[in-house]
């Protein structure tokens, strides 16, 4: 077997196990919240491990427009979006560790959207036309981006999915003047309680 053919194979075999970590329908973790990653938690191995999940499970997915780390079996707050994942500008997926809805346009746009973990389900979902979304990127450092369009909506998918939401799922319509979806400040405030929660989560997942 030549070198290509092994690799083609061992990518294979890597999707496959992907594949077969997505959380589906009724799995608990898809309705539990999730918690934010601390200063302390990057450049350490588990952290990595979630972020190269979501990477290589964006790419895994032929459909995936975007990742959200409870949909792989983790409650780190942790999305990975690649919206044009068929185009040059954008050639590879992104990650947004803690992301916050810090603004949002006032005007709002109607798309039918589906969702990984409720395969074959698609619903008409009201979603802004911009939001302004702070974020940390893997290395820890904060950004404040804007995204416009389909990628405004996918963001806005993947921070519900932080919070413990689909709508795809529960049909609910995104609530224009709402709070961010994702605020710090409703997120886990005592870590050691958010640890055990998580643990017994994973403990259903692998």
């Amino acid at each position: 077997m030549n070198d290509l053919k092994a690799q083609k194979l061992a990518t294979r075999k890597q999707d496959r196990k992907l594949r077969a970590k997505l959380c589906m329908l009724d799995h608990p973790i898809l309705t539990q919240a999730c918690f934010p990653v601390l200063p302390s938690d990057f450049g350490t191995p588990g952290l990595t491990a979630v972020i190269t999940m979501l990477l290589d499970g964006c790419k895994a997915f032929d459909a995936a427009v975007g990742l959200a780390a409870p949909q792989m079996g983790s409650r780190h707050c942790i999305i990975a979006i690649w919206p044009d994942r068929n185009l040059t500008s954008f050639s590879q997926p992104r990650v947004l560790i803690n992301p916050e809805i810090t603004k949002h346009s006032e005007t709002t746009s109607v798309r039918s959207e589906g969702c990984l973990s409720y395969p074959g389900t698609f619903k008409q979902i009201v979603r802004h036309d911009w939001v302004v979304v702070r974020f940390l990127d893997a290395q820890g450092a904060e950004h404040t981006e804007r995204f416009e369009d389909y990628a405004a909506r996918v963001v806005q998918h993947e921070v519900d999915h932080l919070s413990g939401r689909c709508q795809i799922h529960t049909g609910s319509i995104l609530s224009v003047d709402g709070p961010s979806p994702c605020p710090r400040s409703t997120l886990y405030s005592s870590r050691a309680a958010a640890a055990l929660a998580t643990a017994a989560i994973l403990g259903l997942t692998y």
